[in-house]
């Protein structure tokens, strides 16, 4: 084995990262899929096939998800931390990939697969990809980020289709899609390979015909929501010497642009760095302040004291003559929490020595606008990437 071969390997998963990530280019993705399911085929031992994916996979995430070294660049003393994210974070993630890579050189000695069934062995090879991202989705917390499915959200009307079978459902038809296309195309079946290459993006974008008749039908039940995005510094934002600063500007902008249609105005996550559990006066002032025809949704803070034990949550809350709120679940590790604390305990990287507790309830959060009731399933940040938390809850 070359090591020329490996960094092919590397650069091919770095182009699928930028190409599937940041650009949405389709036809990228689909040619890196060719030559990488080349090198899959040809390998010759279980430790090239597990060398094949692990730097094919090392590549993708590196390509991916560089972005998630910013946070140790904030503060100073996180700044060694960077090669955590840049490095290790890659190289243990690729390991995902040696699922596809493995199971493919283990089905072909076994004759599972054969080059004369194209579309069986292409189911195959796709079930053996879906598995991998499947499992990276759910396993140590999960990662669900960058799946097959979200190369299709450059446009709406492309992903309507996961309204009915949902995002994985959405991802494994990619996959098929893509490795049917790529196996027609090495099999010379130039023809079919372009059919189906065609076929399934526009099956895909029949399904916003659905939808927008849909949405023709609920357009009177629509309500105007507006983001505010502050643009505060973060060492601002946990300065207590800027709070009352950073609430004004919060304030000023949800005020000057009100139009009186608008009905719920969204600040930033932990956007009130206070327990607004436990601050009556500042949710009286908040009250006063806010438009009469706004309802704010708001991060938080919210803390639980009880036998001696505090619990902190990172919240959302929601804010007009009542308050109800949500403790968020999903929590990012190293970011809100330490795992294994005992040995890391200088690994957190956002304010505070005390890790955020996991939210208990799955809440639907019902409120009312004029006479118009409303309802929405809260996630903040990085829990917008999860499908649902579980099958029985979602609704």
């Amino acid at each position: 084995m070359k090591i020329n071969h490996f960094f092919n390997l590397v650069f091919l998963g770095i182009l699928q990262g930028f190409s599937q990530s940041f650009f949405y280019l389709i036809p990228l993705v689909v040619l890196v899929y060719f030559f990488f399911l080349k090198k899959i085929i040809l390998a010759k031992s279980l430790k090239e096939s597990f060398l094949n994916g692990w730097t094919f996979g090392f590549g993708f995430f590196f390509g991916s998800m560089h972005w998630m070294v910013n946070p140790f660049l904030i503060y100073q003393k996180h700044f060694l931390l960077f090669p955590l994210g840049l490095i290790v974070f890659p190289l243990v993630m690729g390991l995902f990939f040696v699922i596809p890579t493995v199971s493919i050189f283990l089905a072909k000695k076994t004759k599972i697969l054969s080059e004369e069934r194209v579309f069986l062995d292409s189911f195959f090879i796709c079930f053996f990809f879906f598995l991998s991202e499947f499992l990276r989705s759910k396993v140590f917390g999960g990662l669900p980020f960058n799946l097959s499915g979200h190369i299709w959200a450059f446009n709406s009307d492309f992903i309507q289709i996961s309204k009915f079978i949902g995002v994985y459902g959405f991802s494994f038809l990619t996959l098929l899609w893509i490795i049917v296309s790529v196996n027609l195309f090495s099999n010379k079946n130039f023809k079919l390979s372009f059919l189906m290459f065609v076929f399934f993006p526009a099956f895909f974008l029949s399904f916003s015909f659905f939808s927008n008749s849909e949405e023709e039908k609920d357009n009177n039940d629509s309500i105007l929501v507006r983001v505010i995005q502050p643009n505060i510094l973060q060492e601002e934002k946990w300065n207590r010497l800027f709070f009352q600063q950073n609430i004004e500007k919060l304030l000023k902008l949800t005020k000057e642009k009100n139009d009186q249609k608008e009905k719920i105005v969204v600040w930033p996550e932990v956007a009130v760095t206070l327990y607004l559990n436990e601050e009556e006066d500042f949710l009286r002032y908040l009250k006063k302040e806010i438009p009469s025809n706004i309802t704010i949704i708001t991060g938080g803070l919210r803390r639980e004291i009880s036998e001696g034990q505090v619990k902190v949550f990172n919240s959302l809350y929601l804010i007009n003559k009542n308050i109800k709120f949500y403790d968020k679940r999903k929590l990012v590790p190293f970011g809100e929490f330490i795992p294994f604390r005992k040995w890391v305990d200088f690994f957190k990287i956002t304010p505070g020595s005390t890790d955020f507790s996991v939210g208990k309830d799955l809440k639907i959060i019902e409120d009312k606008v004029g006479e118009q009731n409303y309802f929405f399933e809260p996630s903040i940040c990085y829990e917008a990437i999860f499908q649902t938390f579980s099958d029985t809850e979602s609704q």
